[in-house]
């Protein structure tokens, strides 16, 4: 899918004849007004080359003319403010994805009275103080956006007064764009919240086909991605989905209009044909974004029940696991207390045993002696008769 549109694309889109080009940077000065014309036509071809250094350094230039011309805030500076906040952002996009990857030339970003200018550093190999090197790159990185930030934030700031229909979509296009640094600067909370913002005036100004529609949905998600907001996510790329199919059937019944009574090579017919081309495969795409997104919900939700469940009390015994463990210790225990009892009780047995034993030998005891005394008596008169 494609970024913001393109200074190229905007100055396509405004098609400004000379006698607005002259109501616009005035003409009681032609010499300025060709030097402005050409800065930006230099500026967008740098742009669209990914020549960003050059192109800062173009816009720049026509920027700090019409400021000194208007003043900062008049709508004349507007769509260049726009176009250089949009170089600013692109640069330090651009920047970080080769950092750290390339050892070549170090551009810094130098104000001077003409405005911002491009300063090359001489080529070098280094084995030391790359850190440094690393820090210094980070440090300009974040300029960058800083300043794409402030540029485009001015750009608001003045299409916020206009409410004319054109005013209010390039508000929204203004504000969706400032969504972008902050997505790219990893701050997903505001990038939503400036997707939405930008969303919201668009729908109000834009037809339901619209492509930026589908643009800021599909932005819209991602920054919810990154924040794992998942659902909403979802909920957007489904409404980018409806966006991309009502273009093109509208597309397509177009093309089918167009095509009867004339060439198939016709130019018309043929960049028709591939807008639609192009609509099918980002459908496809978008397709593919829709089955991921939900996949990976899918899999969040499902670990976040295995630790809820790791949670719960487990009231069920297994056949394995801790609570086996703490079964057999309630046995050992029981275990235990029954052969204490058992010991016990053959004590008390082994103790009413003597007892009983003791109690025979005192009932014997008397009948022995009567025994023995009858046998002494027996015997004396025994002897007494003898006698």
């Amino acid at each position: 899918m494609s970024d913001s549109k393109t200074p190229e694309e905007t100055i396509n889109e405004t098609s400004l004849t000379q006698e607005e080009y002259n109501d616009l940077y005035g003409d009681d000065n032609e010499e300025n007004f060709v030097d402005i014309d050409d800065l930006i036509k230099s500026g967008t071809r740098f742009f669209t080359l990914h020549q960003y250094d050059m192109a800062i350094d173009r816009f720049s230039h026509a920027l700090s003319i019409l400021v000194n011309q208007y003043g900062e805030l008049s709508p004349k500076c507007a769509p260049v403010y726009y176009y250089y906040g949009q170089t600013l952002l692109q640069k330090a996009i651009n920047q970080s994805d080769v950092f750290g990857e390339k050892m070549g030339e170090n551009v810094q970003i130098q104000e001077n009275s003409e405005g911002i200018t491009p300063k090359k550093s001489m080529n070098r190999f280094s084995f030391q103080g790359d850190e440094e090197d690393e820090e210094e790159n980070e440090e300009q990185e974040e300029d960058l956006f800083e300043s794409a930030w402030e540029i485009l934030d001015i750009c608001r700031s003045i299409y916020e007064k206009d409410t004319t229909i054109e005013g209010q979509k390039k508000l929204g296009d203004v504000i969706k764009t400032l969504g972008d640094v902050h997505l790219e600067d990893g701050n997903y909370v505001e990038a939503a919240k400036y997707y939405e913002d930008g969303l919201a005036i668009l729908e109000k100004v834009l037809e339901p086909e619209n492509r930026a529609l589908a643009e800021a949905h599909y932005k819209l998600a991602l920054a919810l991605e990154c924040n794992d907001e998942g659902e909403k996510a979802v909920t957007h790329i489904k409404k980018a989905i409806i966006v991309f199919k009502k273009k093109l059937e509208a597309l397509e019944k177009a093309n089918d209009t167009t095509g009867k009574g004339k060439k198939a090579a016709d130019n018309e017919t043929i960049h028709a044909q591939e807008e639609i081309d192009g609509l099918k495969e980002l459908l496809v795409d978008m397709k593919k974004k829709l089955v991921e997104l939900k996949s990976s919900l899918k899999k969040n939700l499902d670990v976040k029940q295995m630790l809820t469940n790791s949670f719960k009390p487990q009231t069920n015994v297994t056949s394995s696991g801790p609570t086996q463990i703490n079964d057999l210790s309630g046995l050992i225990k029981k275990r235990k207390a029954d052969d204490s009892n058992k010991t016990e009780n053959k004590e008390k047995d082994k103790n009413k045993s003597e007892d009983k034993k003791e109690e025979k030998e005192e009932v014997k005891t008397p009948e022995t002696k009567k025994i023995k005394i009858d046998n002494e008596t027996k015997e004396k008169e025994e002897n007494k008769e003898a006698k």
